[in-house]
């Protein structure tokens, strides 16, 4: 177990192809604060983002508009937090929301 930011994490790393892949994953208790909440499509935009879609791509996959994607994004941006697209994956990991 490690801490950062207070919290408690386990990093756990697997040998796969040839690299080490390493998960963070948060410990109970550090769940999302209730403003930190997301709506189901916003979960489901996370979840593309996690797979490294595009704002395109994302929109032709939920059927939405691309300006409803990034509308999506802003929020979760202000929700959790963060600056960017890489930190809000990071913390949709941290809490949970993407497994």
């Amino acid at each position: 177990d490690i801490g950062i930011e207070g919290k408690q994490h386990s990093l756990s790393c697997v040998p796969f192809d040839g690299n080490v892949v390493c998960t963070l994953n948060n410990l109970p208790g550090d769940l999302p604060r209730p403003w930190q909440s997301l709506t189901p499509r916003e979960r489901d935009v996370l979840e593309l983002l996690a797979e490294g879609e595009t704002n395109g791509a994302i929109a032709a996959s939920l059927e939405i508009s691309e300006s409803t994607v990034r509308t999506h994004v802003e929020k979760m941006l202000a929700k959790l937090e963060v600056r960017n697209r890489a930190a809000l994956v990071a913390s949709g990991f941290r809490l949970g929301y993407i497994i």
